[in-house]
């Protein structure tokens, strides 16, 4: 056969083998969708098979109905953005009834045909109670579903899509369709349903499932969907084409569709892109075979618009490195293809992520490097990983994946640009080469924004019941990051890429929790990190130690009048004098004394660090475990201290004030001076640059 129908032949029988050996899909989904471009509606059709893997008899199902969100202001979504401040700006209103988007259930009946329209209710299930929400709806069965049998629902629905509120929507001609169908929650065995309303914050939390999926739009219209198209079919009578995706072991289902899209195409062939020498390193890392690492091809799919057409290539590498990486790293991308958007303008969905299909983001003109589009690709890819295939519940548990998603994001971008790269665009103008003397680590900016957001909420907090938005993007995406970044300080490298890959495994096609995490922690690593988990992500208590106070004297004899076995003697300032001159043996007391400030201490088998060094080049190490709030340290040394530093490897990145972490008994302003009077020479140049220009 030709090489282009051999690697999709690959394709398919990699993607099998990984499926086969995976956990059941517990939903089954037979859609069919007809887009009306006249009205900004869609008419579907959904056969809904649910199965039930409980030893339970379940006498109900609820229903995410995610578009009601942005059918008035009485809905969860839209009544929490319009009470929300972030950093001082309101957002989240309809701005005319022409907006709204919704979805009615038109049909609801059993295999049989029996009706269960009189049986459906709206229901709140979340504090505070919302009640205008219809985000859920509750259907009571006529039977209960046994263990191991299934119910059959046919659905018949319309949807009137939104005009761009919230990742999905509309604008001109140009369409991104996500949470559109009637998709059930999650049955957890003694739980009962865990089926959220949308919420302001929160994201999606869905069984994975089984979509065949048929989509109708006019006929000219390109589409990109989840899963893998299978069938086109053209019907010039109604000017339209139907485009049929399939796809099993995924949890949603979006697609998108217009005119202006240009299509592109390219295999991700790991034999060019990957060498020897690295399949060898990570499979000694991981000590596994090398075969046990390698990756397979991938199908890359991009759309991306006319006016940034020119950025394809960008776009492409950013995806395919994503890809290398996060499979070496975490395991091979399971499924044949990857399809990456440039979204439409004004549509609200850049940025997001759902199973083999990402949206990316850009503009017309960009820096040479930069975040934008590659840290948005890597960033989104990354989602497949982490709640694309270990599928955390995003209402409950957001750091889960956007915490351990934007950690990947990093490693990537440092795989791409470099380690410790300062990236910085004015615009799409790169100016990083004026920046290259400062001493930058890629931690420093996660830092920075985090150490603020101490104080409002728990990473570990139901997503609607952040303080706010800004509490709630530094905590499950920044801070969660810091903390990973700490992990990997106290487990080291190697071994942290150990317990993401091992998490990954063990709950590939599962829904994983923060506890699960934590076990995973524990038996890779052989150590007990509960301690951090309790204080860091349970918890949101400060980490703050610095050095209280640093002397260092001379050790010189008392003053006075002492008896002795020879009789009575008396110790003078000139006899101390005239001895020093006779002798160069000299020694220095110095005191530290380190100060707990915060509440946070190490645990398990972790101590912090404390280095004092002296004048003679030496310098001396002391462990302490930091439970008591301050701890003094006593040396006697021939040469006088220099300075003291704790946490002196720098561990512990969520250290609130690093300021306080040294002290330097004689200060030196060299590097002050000097810093000063660039940034100083820069200043004044571009003052007259604005001059010039004004």
């Amino acid at each position: 056969m030709p090489k282009r129908g051999l690697w999709i032949a690959i394709l398919f029988l990699f993607t099998i083998r990984w499926i086969e050996a995976s956990p059941r899909d517990i939903v089954r989904y037979q859609i069919d969708v007809r887009l009306d471009t006249s009205s900004q509606m869609l008419y579907g059709n959904e056969k809904l098979t649910w199965r039930n893997f409980s030893q339970t008899r379940i006498n109900d199902i609820y229903l995410h109905l995610y578009w009601n969100a942005f059918k008035n202001e009485d809905s969860a979504y839209l009544s929490e953005a319009s009470e929300i401040t972030a950093l001082g700006k309101h957002s989240g209103s309809l701005e005319s009834v022409d907006d709204a988007g919704w979805i009615d259930l038109t049909q609801v009946t059993l295999s049989d045909g029996r009706d269960l329209k009189p049986y459906m209710e709206f229901v709140t299930p979340d504090l505070p109670p919302r009640p205008g929400d219809q985000t859920v709806l509750r259907i009571k069965l006529l039977e209960p579903v046994e263990p191991a049998d299934s119910v059959i629902l046919h659905i018949k629905f319309k949807a009137k899509i939104p005009a761009s509120i919230a990742r999905a929507g509309y604008y001109g001609n140009s369409y991104f369709i996500s949470q559109w169908f009637p998709k059930p929650g999650v049955y957890q065995p003694g739980k009962g349903w865990n089926c959220h309303a949308y919420h302001y914050f929160s994201e999606f939390f869905a069984d994975f499932a089984e979509f065949d999926v048929r989509i109708t739009v006019p006929l000219g219209y390109v589409v990109g969907a989840s899963g893998l198209k299978v069938e086109q079919i053209i019907n010039d009578e109604e000017r339209t084409a139907t485009y049929r995706y399939r796809q099993d072991r995924i949890h949603d289902f979006a697609w998108t569709t217009g005119p202006r899209y240009i299509k592109q195409e390219r295999l991700f062939n790991p034999d060019s892109l990957i060498s020897l020498d690295e399949y060898t390193k990570y499979a000694h890392i991981f000590d596994l075979p090398i075969d046990s690492v390698r990756l397979s091809p991938v199908k890359i799919i991009l759309l991306i618009l006319p006016e940034h057409a020119h950025q394809s290539e960008r776009h492409f590498r950013a995806i395919e490195q994503s890809i290398k990486y996060l499979g070496l790293w975490f395991g091979p991308y399971p499924y044949p293809t990857i399809t990456v958007v440039d979204p439409p303008y004004r549509t609200a969905s850049d940025g997001m992520e759902y199973p083999t299909l990402i949206t990316a983001g850009t503009r017309p003109v960009i820096a040479d490097e930069g975040w934008i589009p590659d840290g948005v690709i890597a960033h989104e890819f990354a989602h497949n990983y982490w709640y694309g295939m270990s599928a955390n519940n995003e209402f409950e548990e957001a750091w889960l994946d956007e915490g351990i998603t934007t950690y990947s994001e990093g490693k990537v971008m440092e795989a791409m640009w470099g380690i410790n790269k300062m990236i910085i665009t004015f615009g799409p103008f790169p100016i990083s080469r004026y920046f290259d003397q400062i001493q930058y680590y890629n931690w420093e900016r996660t830092r920075i924004i985090t150490i603020n957001a101490i104080g409002f909420d728990p990473v570990v907090t139901p997503s609607w019941r952040f303080y706010n938005m800004f509490s709630y993007f530094m905590n499950v995406y920044e801070r969660a990051t810091l903390n990973l970044l700490t992990l990997e300080r106290l487990l080291g490298k190697e071994t942290m890429l150990k317990v993401l890959r091992t998490f990954q495994t063990r709950y590939r096609f599962r829904h994983p929790t923060t506890g699960n995490f934590l076990d995973v922690v524990n038996d890779v690593s052989g150590r007990n990190f509960r301690w951090f988990f309790t204080q860091f992500f349970y918890n949101d208590q400060t980490f703050d130690y610095g050095i209280g106070h640093l002397s260092s004297t001379k050790i010189q004899p008392p003053i006075g009048v002492f008896d002795t076995d020879s009789g009575r003697i008396m110790v003078t300032h000139d006899s101390i004098k005239n001895r020093e001159s006779q002798s160069d043996d000299s020694s220095y007391k110095t005191i530290v004394k380190v100060r707990r400030f915060g509440e946070a201490t190490p645990g398990g088998d972790v101590k912090i660090k404390l280095v004092v060094a002296f004048a003679d080049s030496t310098r001396q190490i002391r462990y302490w475990d930091g439970k008591k709030r301050w701890q003094e340290f006593r040396f006697e040394t021939p040469a006088r201290a220099l300075y003291a530093q704790i946490d002196a490897d720098t561990l512990f990145l969520m250290d609130k004030n690093f300021s306080n972490n040294s002290y330097r008994l004689q200060t030196n302003k060299t590097g002050v001076i000097r810093w000063s009077s660039k940034v100083l020479f820069w200043l004044q140049n571009l003052f007259a640059i604005l001059t010039l220009i004004s």
